[in-house]
């Protein structure tokens, strides 16, 4: 770990299991931000465009008496691939760590009037960076700056306002410590509507959210977001992961069993309950598969264990007394797939299937993921399978056509 000494201005070698007290800066990057290489050469570093950020940083940490910041534009040599893999995987607990986090909102103006820059603050960029969420949730004490380096509060100070403004439950605001009490879903939603500049880093920016570590591999796409979900799954048993809801603007009839970006967990923002989902059995990661060894429901007794119900338990305070929510499993060439939904699927209680005889236990290998290709052809060979009544009911749950998927 390296941090800038704020008198000198030179980066100092640290060791991160026993660090001095240090301050840290968040803030969105600019087109000329201060380098690693920058900073082994002072009048190099002088000529950027961002160093007076970099400098007013340095004298805000120096004045409140730290001798020590952490900036990432600068302090990581990404020429590196171990040490950028290293600082992402370490990243959550160095702003943890951290004796006060600055945040610098380039787009906000407290010169502006309080009525107007708490308006622009809902619109900073900031608070759409895919990074900027552990960045916020992270440390304790936390600063807010606007472009003039003029303070807007604290996060304790703004907590109503933050809280309306990310979707983050107040309670982890007040305390970090509560995040393992959050459902998967709950925080996946938190980050629905951030953006990162690369496609993997939609993953890699959550992993201290999550409290899990994985090598990282740019270039793998999508791939990364797969990755973390099965990092999850290693260390959680929270089945509100499996709770997603196809986004909008897809149209595969059949998916694998894990989401494809945060964007799919955004319903669960709108929900009062914020704990984990259970199901009845255990779940692990078998090759291309999610292994699912538990009870299942049988919707359609003329189908029998061809398409089954997976409920999840823990959200029926949200959707009715007497409803729980669950997701439809198909199988297809052995395995499962899952049919896709934009709305949560409502199931009563169990206790009426379970006097009906419709329920049953067994292992099921689930598909993790399904792309377009696979998924269209899933959907004519099922549907060629399927009697005519119950293709009108398949089609009828998902909003898909199952003609078109054949096209």
């Amino acid at each position: 770990m390296r941090l800038i000494n704020t008198s000198t201005l030179r980066l100092e070698s640290i060791d991160p299991s026993s660090p001095p007290p240090y301050a840290i800066l968040s803030h969105t990057w600019g087109n000329d931000e201060v380098s690693f290489a920058d900073m082994c050469d002072p009048s190099k570093a002088s000529q950027r465009e961002a160093f007076p950020k970099l400098l007013h940083a340095c004298n805000e940490a120096r004045a409140r008496g730290f001798g020590y910041i952490w900036i990432d534009t600068c302090c990581i040599d990404k020429s590196s691939s171990a040490e950028l893999s290293e600082a992402i995987n370490s990243m959550y607990r160095w702003y943890q760590n951290a004796a006060v986090c600055f945040i610098f909102l380039s787009d906000v103006d407290l010169a502006a009037g309080r009525g107007e820059w708490e308006d622009h603050l809902r619109y900073s960029r900031w608070f759409y960076r895919g990074w900027t969420l552990q960045e916020l949730i992270a440390p304790r004490l936390v600063k807010f700056f606007d472009r003039n380096w003029k303070c807007l509060g604290t996060k304790q100070s703004l907590l109503s306002t933050l809280c309306r403004i990310t979707g983050i439950d107040r309670e982890v605001l007040e305390d970090p410590e509560c995040l393992p009490d959050v459902s998967v879903a709950r925080r996946m939603s938190w980050a629905a509507q951030r953006r990162t500049s690369r496609t993997e880093d939609t993953a890699y920016c959550l992993l201290g959210i999550f409290d899990v570590h994985m090598p990282m591999i740019y270039g793998e796409g999508n791939k990364a977001f797969s990755r973390l979900q099965e990092e999850i799954l290693k260390v959680s048993g929270d089945a509100s992961l499996f709770a997603w809801n196809q986004a909008i603007g897809t149209d595969q009839q059949y998916r694998g069993l894990l989401a494809e970006s945060p964007e799919e967990f955004l319903h669960f923002a709108n929900y009062s309950y914020s704990g984990p989902l259970s199901i009845r059995g255990d779940v692990y990661i078998a090759g291309p598969c999610v292994v699912i060894d538990g009870v299942f429901e049988v919707e359609n007794p003329g189908l029998g264990q061809d398409e089954v119900l997976l409920r999840l338990f823990g959200l029926e305070t949200t959707v009715a007394e007497d409803h729980d929510t669950g997701i439809r499993l198909r199988r297809w060439k052995g395995r499962y797939v899952r049919v896709s939904s934009r709305h949560p699927i409502t199931l009563k209680k169990q206790v009426e299937k379970e006097a009906a005889g419709l329920t049953l236990a067994t292992k099921i290998h689930c598909l993790r993921s399904v792309d377009k290709r696979t998924s269209k052809q899933a959907a004519c060979e099922i549907s060629d399978e399927m009697p005519q009544a119950d293709k009108r009911h398949e089609k009828a749950d998902t909003d898909v056509q199952v003609s078109e998927q054949c096209r």
